[in-house]
């Protein structure tokens, strides 16, 4: 069970066609995702990547400090998810 201060997030692998992309979901509020291409190795796994887009609510008041801490924590979580061989949760189409 996560902490209370401990956020959220869930990455899902998906493939259309020969296009792959991981998109790390921040599952709290602040809702948020980011996009990342990734590597892969010869049988198609991934094996790491590059962060390719963020997509966050729009907020009137701000708050994309907290967005931006999140962004960098979604990107540990990435990295750290393929690094231990956690696969992602995979959709095709």
């Amino acid at each position: 069970m996560n902490a209370p201060d401990t956020p959220r997030f869930l990455m899902v692998e998906h493939r259309e066609g020969e296009r792959v992309s991981v998109i790390v979901h921040h599952l709290d509020k602040p809702r948020l995702w980011v996009e990342f291409e990734p590597r892969l190795d010869g049988s198609g796994n991934v094996t790491g990547g590059v962060l390719k887009r963020v997509c966050a609510e729009n907020s009137w008041v701000g708050g994309y400090k907290q967005c931006s801490r999140l962004v960098g924590q979604a990107e540990k979580f990435f990295h750290r998810s393929v690094e231990a061989g956690i696969p992602a949760h995979r959709f095709s189409l």
